[in-house]
């Protein structure tokens, strides 16, 4: 279930056309999450309904842009981790390897 146009406010600020994920397991479906995702933006709230026994609630506090010499760092490291789970995990085997960053937005 999900639910467009929502609005929602966090410590961040108000967000609009937000779009609200209500999220459960199969074998718990009384167990949920709710996920508030705003344009632009990413995810920023989850909350809990039902018997979810962590209760965990989630918001963006503070939104920071990254720029260009930031973002170059952040996807060298992001090449960096993923080397490394293929290194140490093999639930990676059956994908591939990152080839290369996403480009700047």
């Amino acid at each position: 279930m999900f639910k467009l146009g929502q609005e929602t406010c966090v410590a961040s600020g108000c967000y609009k056309d937000v779009m609200v994920t209500d999220e459960f397991a199969l074998d718990d479906p009384e167990a949920r999450q709710l996920k508030y995702y705003a344009p632009d933006v990413g995810n920023v709230r989850v909350g809990w309904m039902g018997r979810d026994e962590e209760k965990e609630v989630l918001s963006l506090v503070r939104l920071v842009q990254l720029d260009g010499e930031a973002m170059a760092e952040m996807h060298r490291q992001v090449l960096t981790l993923d080397r490394h789970a293929y290194q140490v995990s093999q639930a990676y085997a059956p994908t591939p390897p990152v080839e290369q960053p996403l480009p700047p937005r």
